[in-house]
Parts: C-alpha cells; sequence; structure tokens
C-alpha cells in the first residue's frame, strides 16, 4: 500500500507459493518475447484497473476456507493460502487467487493464457 504497488517483486510475488510463482513465469516470458502482457489487465490484489490504495478492506473467512477480501468500492477478491504453524509465527503462502464468485482461478488462467 505505501508504494502503491510499486514494489519489487511485486506483493503477490513475494508471498505466492512455488506452484504460484512458477505459473507467473510464463507471463513474464511472454511479455519478455511478445513485448505485450497476457496478463488479466489489471491489479488483481485489488480488483482495479486505477486502484484506490486507501480504501477500506475487510477480510473474512468462507466455508471453503477462503480468505475473503471485501472492497470498499464493492469488489471482492478470495485468497487461498498454504500455512504452516498455527500462532503468531504462522507463515502462510498465497496459493492462488479466486478472481471472482464463480471460482475463477489466477493460477490456471495465467497458465491457459501465457503457456
Amino acid at each position: 500500500m505505501k508504494n502503491k504497488g510499486q514494489d519489487y517483486p511485486v506483493t503477490l510475488e513475494r508471498y505466492a507459493s512455488q506452484e504460484l510463482q512458477a505459473a507467473m513465469q510464463p507471463e513474464r516470458d511472454y511479455f519478455a518475447r511478445e513485448q505485450m502482457s497476457c496478463h488479466i489487465g489489471y491489479d488483481v490484489l485489488w480488483n482495479s484497473q486505477d486502484p484506490d490504495y486507501e480504501q477500506d478492506k475487510l477480510f473474512s473467512m468462507t466455508t471453503q476456507g477462503l480468505v475473503k477480501v471485501s472492497l470498499a468500492h464493492g469488489s471482492k477478491i478470495y485468497y487461498d493460502l498454504s500455512c504452516d504453524g498455527i500462532d503468531e509465527s504462522t507463515d502462510c503462502q498465497v496459493t492462488d487467487v479466486i478472481l471472482d464468485d464463480e471460482g475463477s482461478s489466477l493460477k490456471d488462467y495465467l497458465m491457459e493464457a501465457c503457456g
């Protein structure tokens, strides 16, 4: 939030599991080869092409065990996490981002569109 999404590596990449990072690699390869992105065209962490980094967020869990982030502008993002530990030292990684209420997977999208 402090750097308005300009961190490197990008936030999602920093907290992604090895499997999600592997799914993100073909996007970087595609861009290097084609000089254009095969990505979905918006910031998936904020579900927006022009995110408001200061907006309020509400975190909850779904019955499927996903972390649901409800953003002030009305959209929702779902994270599939893998966590080690059960106390304050718990280390979690993002294994996938669910892009919509239908369960569309960022990992599946990247592997299909960029592979």
